[in-house]
């Protein structure tokens, strides 16, 4: 008998998963998803002499790059995966408060244009504050990580995508 070697595709992964948002933060940082896309950000920029390589990571874990890595980190290699237990009680206070909006808004049937323009606006500003406090706890190093991170805890809750999570909120349409 004849056998062949076989070869798995490169993009073929095992998904696992974790709880803790500090292991999934330090995994996603040592992936060779983040030095690729960190080595992509730069490329073919002209950079000051003087800036060092803590700034350069700064800046690109400030950008959509950086945020659409996580989401497909999370996605094609290591799931976050909401478990109270891991967050601080004033972070669950803003994370639950949160949560329980984007559930409101997902019930879109039963509001109004206008009470539905209000909810986004009140899901917008909660979502800027468990980012805020995502990286005030240090679950988070920055506040785009504490975004997607958010949008990660959503995920798992079955109430958003990885495909919505991956457009940049600025270009999103509610």
């Amino acid at each position: 008998m004849n056998e062949q070697a076989r070869t798995i595709p490169e993009n073929i992964h095992e998904v696992t998963s974790t709880t803790d948002p500090y292991i999934f933060i330090s995994k996603f940082r040592e992936s060779a998803d983040y030095k690729l896309s960190f080595n992509n950000f730069f490329l073919g920029k002209q950079l000051a002499a003087d800036v060092t390589l803590e700034e350069m990571h700064e800046s690109f874990e400030a950008s959509e790059l950086a945020g659409v890595t996580m989401v497909n980190f999370s996605e094609q290699r290591l799931q976050l995966v909401y478990y109270p237990e891991f967050y601080p009680t004033s972070t669950i206070e803003v994370l639950t408060a949160y949560i329980d909006t984007v559930q409101k808004m997902n019930q879109r049937s039963e509001f109004s244009p206008d009470e539905l323009q209000e909810i986004d606006r009140k899901r917008s500003i909660q979502h800027s504050k468990v980012a805020r406090n995502f990286a005030v706890e240090g679950i988070a190093p920055n506040i785009n990580f504490g975004k997607i991170l958010a949008r990660l805890i959503l995920i798992d809750l079955k109430l958003d995508t990885f495909e919505s999570a991956r457009v940049s909120g600025k270009s999103r349409i509610h």
